[in-house]
């Protein structure tokens, strides 16, 4: 295996554990906002949760990016090995 496709390898492995970063950083903190709202006596209403959510479901996209480009890479590089 050569440096560069060792770099590809390495790079494809960064991708999938950067999920589980961005999953910490980014998805937590409004997982913890929307179940703060639903198990509050007093509910901030239907407008906050509706933005809560849209704003999850960009992140979860891009999370699934992630995990899609390493995917793509690993199996390209698998592929494309010489036997």
């Amino acid at each position: 295996m050569n440096n560069s496709t060792a770099q590809l390898y390495a790079t494809a492995a960064v991708l999938s554990i950067s999920n589980l970063l961005y999953t910490s950083i980014a998805i937590l903190p409004t997982n913890n906002a929307l179940k703060a709202i639903a198990q509050s006596s007093t509910s901030e209403g239907l407008e906050k949760t509706v933005e809560l959510v849209k704003k999850w479901d960009g992140l979860n996209m891009k999370r699934g990016y992630l995990v899609l480009a390493s995917a793509v890479l690993g199996t390209w590089l698998t592929a494309s090995r010489e036997v």
